[in-house]
């Protein structure tokens, strides 16, 4: 096996090994075609594991992550870049429709050691955009989103 072709899987492999929700860039892509993306609610039971050199989910099925990061809550916003002028429930659901099956979320150690000692904030989120936000605090909107999540398969 060549080294061009051994590439795209050692870098998958590397992400997953890591734990980190990327995907490898376009670069190492292959022509192989791609399932279209369907956006389905997760199984109750969503437990992945590897089965030989497979990532699979509990019915033993090939699973593919394809992953995006989505930051905001590491930053001095406290919560998701962009719900100043993108509805939370409209991003995730296309994140769905685009093939995303995994989202990592890059949080500060001191936004986590605040949630722990019960402080919270009330972001500043345009809720013209994102009506169902109003009165959660960052926390309470993080939940929200995890919900969300769950919903779309994420």
């Amino acid at each position: 096996m060549s080294v061009k072709s051994r590439l795209p899987a050692a870098a998958v492999a590397a992400c997953v090994a890591l734990g980190l929700a990327a995907v490898a860039p376009a670069a190492f892509a292959t022509t192989a075609p791609q399932p279209e993306a369907q956006v389905v609610s997760a199984p109750a039971a969503d437990w992945l594991h590897t089965d030989g050199n497979k990532i699979v989910d509990e019915a033993g099925n090939q699973v593919w992550l394809t992953g995006a990061n989505w930051f905001g809550y590491n930053a001095t916003e406290r919560v998701f870049h962009g719900l100043w002028a993108g509805n939370i429930e409209t991003i995730t659901r296309q994140l769905a429709e685009r093939g995303i099956n995994i989202v990592r979320v890059p949080i500060s150690t001191e936004l986590l050691l605040e949630w722990k000692a019960g402080q919270t904030v009330l972001p500043n989120v345009n809720l013209s955009v994102n009506p169902e936000l109003a009165g959660l605090d960052n926390l309470q909107i993080f939940d929200h989103w995890l919900a969300l999540c769950e919903k779309y398969g994420l």
